[in-house]
Order: structure tokens, then C-alpha cells, then sequence
């Protein structure tokens, strides 16, 4: 589906309020990380473990003691 401007905007605005919605509803101790689909694989895995590290790095809980 082809959609521009400002369409654009309010789908993907849209389509990440369901996801978010949904996982929610499954598990409420996870997120979620929305890429943009014309990123090349490496670069998605880059940005993926660049964004979970830097959510992750938030929590104390979530990376355990200092060694």
C-alpha cells in the first residue's frame, strides 16, 4: 500500500499504536522497535541493539550488578 504525506504519517502513527496495544495485552514487561522497512538487514540489527541497549541501560533492574 502506497500512501504519502501526511496519510503516511497517521498510518504509521496508527500502526504503532496497535502494535503497542497488542503486545501489551500479551506481555507487559516488553516493548517494541519500529524500522523502517527499507533498511538493509545489517542495519536493521544495528539500530535494533543500539535502541534495546540504551532502553535497557534505563533500568538498573534490567542489566544486574556492576562487576
Amino acid at each position: 500500500m502506497q500512501v504519502t504525506g501526511h496519510a503516511q504519517e497517521t498510518t504509521a502513527t496508527q500502526l504503532i499504536s496497535y502494535i503497542f496495544k497488542e503486545v501489551n495485552n500479551l506481555f507487559d514487561t516488553k516493548f517494541v522497535i519500529v524500522l523502517h522497512e527499507d533498511l538493509e538487514t545489517l542495519q536493521k540489527l544495528n539500530v535494533t541493539a543500539f535502541l534495546t541497549s540504551g532502553i535497557a541501560g534505563t533500568q538498573s533492574d534490567l542489566i544486574g550488578i556492576v562487576c
